[in-house]
């Protein structure tokens, strides 16, 4: 499609508009109005010269067409798996090459991003500490990336050491080291490529909320993106770049905050964070996300006036990265060398299941699953108390699995954050206010990580109503909620330190020991063959 600026962003200037689920899987936004190669020049002759028309006539002549500079930006975001995944099966990083290099033959003009979130979580970081993925990442020849939260989900030291493997520059000019004010050690607030004489200078921007999600160092500090961008923009320009890229691991809500607050300023926004097809535009820059894992890799195509430095126009597209796309064979076999040592590692059966248990994400975030009832019931059993509760968010693998055995290597990709469970005691309002943050980030096609995952009691919510009050009935075991009584809990270590927004339940605890992972597999072991069901524990309101 084509749409002109003043028929489509001139009324975006004062807000946003919002698409999900692929609307705009095709796009072209014109920058310029007409175009300089379309431009033509009408010149009055004043005077007769030879083969010169009379004094009477006017020449029309027409400019030579400008041919601009066509640059390609091609992008992913939050990628943890090495292989397809989901049903159907989707992305895989060696399906992914293939695209990548396909692109880059066609134009040599040709930059791979990435926006964030790959060193953990994943059954194989479990045992690489993401050192897979950065290897991978060097071989599909990256060009730069910004981090994302769950790049701190094994401390600093870690990510240190994974920074320093990278053959290409990571960015999060909002990410500070709290002593001296500048980016952290291994990171820079902004890059510069310069493709064809064009400089693009590319603006790396991280969720604050990484303090609460995740494990950084206490010395690092998230300042707001609005805020960053305020100052880093003049100094990205002021450098040379003739384009400002922002490459972002924001919500969406902060991706339009950043664009609207600078009209005209940011070029386009390439983000993630969300797992989602997402695309938007505010303040007159498009913002796209992709899928999780390279289930789709967008293509955005930058036509720029080789003599203004100016952008004319820009096209993108969504691309299905599924079966239809052949694996390069050289990154097939590193992808299959990392896997086979999973495979003799963690191979070992630990039990089976009797019925088919799905991790897709769109699912375990959203709603009543087999496989998060089994979870939730059994740590409840394991720590003896009155209730059990986990983020969606912890639940992994976008896999799943049919009836039969299941393998030590099946447990850790669902639990892969090695987290430890605890047991504690709260009251009837503190779980009121648990659930109630639980549900608050369902809205349209977002899959929040936070969305509740319960056993031991049942509840019923309304997504249409405010945050705050959407949760309409509470039972546990069968009885109405009681706001003052007491009841005893089984939940992570992560949820009673207050993270996810469960601020609520931070609270003394008492350690269970193993981790979640260890002790679901000790348990499966013991029952030998699990047969969880669905009992409609959690309803939500449509009607």
């Amino acid at each position: 499609m084509f749409v002109s600026r003043y028929q489509f962003l001139t009324a975006l200037l004062a807000g946003s508009v919002f698409v999900s689920g692929g609307l705009f899987s095709q796009g072209s936004l014109a920058t310029q109005i007409p175009p300089a190669s379309s431009s033509q020049t009408i010149q009055a002759e004043n005077s007769p010269a030879k083969n010169a028309p009379t004094s009477t006539e006017t020449v029309i002549k027409t400019s030579a067409p400008v041919t601009p500079i066509h640059i390609t930006l091609l992008h992913v975001n939050d990628v943890y798996q090495l292989s397809p995944s989901g049903n159907p099966k989707l992305g895989g990083l060696a399906r992914l090459a293939t695209l990548v290099k396909a692109a880059k033959k066609e134009n040599p003009n040709t930059l791979f991003v990435f926006s964030g979130d790959t060193i953990s979580p994943s059954l194989e970081s479990h045992v690489f500490r993401g050192k897979q993925m950065i290897d991978l990442w060097n071989q599909l020849g990256v060009s730069v990336a910004v981090l994302g939260n769950h790049e701190f989900d094994y401390g600093n030291d870690v990510l240190k050491q994974r920074l320093s493997e990278s053959k290409f520059p990571w960015i999060a000019a909002n990410v500070l080291d709290k002593k001296t004010g500048t980016p952290i050690e291994g990171i820079s607030a902004y890059v510069i490529k310069d493709l064809a004489g064009i400089k693009l200078g590319f603006l790396g921007l991280l969720t604050v909320d990484t303090q609460d999600s995740s494990h950084p160092s206490p010395n690092v500090r998230f300042a707001d993106p609005v805020e960053t961008t305020d100052k880093a923009l003049p100094e990205i320009k002021k450098a040379g770049a003739d384009l400002v890229i922002g490459l972002t691991h924001l919500s969406m809500s902060d991706d339009q905050r950043v664009a609207r607050l600078h009209p005209m300023q940011i070029a386009l926004i390439l983000g993630g964070h969300e797992h989602t097809l997402l695309q938007s535009v505010a303040g007159g820059t498009p913002i796209l996300k992709m899928d999780s894992d390279a289930a789709k890799m967008s293509q955005v195509d930058l036509y720029i006036d080789p003599q203004a430095h100016t952008l004319e126009h820009i096209d993108w597209k969504v691309i299905p990265v599924d079966s239809t796309v052949v694996e390069d064979p050289d990154i097939a076999a590193n992808v299959a060398h990392y896997e086979d040592q999973l495979t003799r590692s963690m191979g070992d059966i630990v039990g089976s299941t009797a019925v088919p248990l799905d991790a897709a994400q769109h699912k375990v975030r959203t709603q009543e699953t087999v496989l998060g009832n089994f979870l939730a019931d059994s740590l409840r059993k394991i720590g003896k108390t009155d209730i059990a509760l986990l983020n969606s968010g912890g639940i992994r693998s976008n896999t799943q699995y049919p009836a039969g055995q299941l393998t030590l290597k099946d447990v850790i990709s669902w639990l892969p954050f090695e987290n430890r469970v605890v047991r504690s005691s709260l009251t009837g309002r503190a779980i009121k206010a648990a659930l109630e943050n639980g549900v608050s980030g369902i809205q349209d096609d977002n899959e929040p990580g936070s969305f509740p995952v319960v056993s031991g009691l049942k509840f019923t919510y309304d997504a249409r109503s405010p945050i705050g009050q959407r949760v309409t009935q509470v039972s546990v075991n069968d009885s109405p909620l009681q706001a003052d009584k007491t009841y005893s809990l089984t939940t992570t270590d992560y949820l009673i330190q207050g993270k996810d927004g469960y601020v609520m339940l931070k609270r003394p605890f008492h350690i269970i020991p193993g981790t979640d992972s260890e002790l679901i597999a000790r348990l499966i072991k013991k029952e030998k063959t699990i047969s969880p069901v669905l009992d409609g524990r959690i309803k939500r309101l449509t009607e």
